[in-house]
């Protein structure tokens, strides 16, 4: 480490890399995980339905694995969006569909980053109509 508090360049603060789980460690947690499993499935019945879906997606993430964002598909009907005054009524409805719980905040971004590449393309598309009609005013 130098003077001031920050490791020389090319040097690793932790040459020894993270620290390994003794084997111990990890033997008695796996032996707990029938019991913590079985536990989850008792979850899944719960009355409070967020303990309900919490503890169902920990089964169906153990069983197969969380999703990839590339392999799911947005599950909210989004207006078509043609013109920019369209782009408000969409943002709006995402809005509604988040708060709702219908659309996670993750998909929420996604969703809105689509609808911004549609407003640069209407943008575009309108400031080329413009241009053309204001080069054949010209000539």
């Amino acid at each position: 480490m130098t003077n001031g508090g920050h490791f020389q360049k090319g040097k690793s603060g932790n040459p020894g890399g993270r620290p390994q789980v003794r084997g111990e460690v990890r033997e008695l947690a796996q032996s707990k995980a029938p019991r913590a499993f079985k536990r989850l499935i008792e979850l899944m019945e719960s009355k409070d339905q967020r303990v309900a879906m919490a503890a169902s997606n920990a089964v169906l993430d153990r069983a197969y694995g969380k999703p990839s964002p590339e392999e799911r598909t947005a599950s909210f009907a989004m207006r078509p969006v043609t013109c920019v005054g369209d782009i408000v009524e969409a943002i709006s409805d995402l809005l509604k569909a988040t708060a709702n719980g219908e659309v996670s905040i993750t998909e929420a971004k996604e969703l809105t980053s689509i609808i911004e590449a549609q407003r640069k393309a209407i943008e575009t598309t309108d400031l080329e109509t413009r241009l053309k009609e204001l080069e054949a005013r010209l000539s």
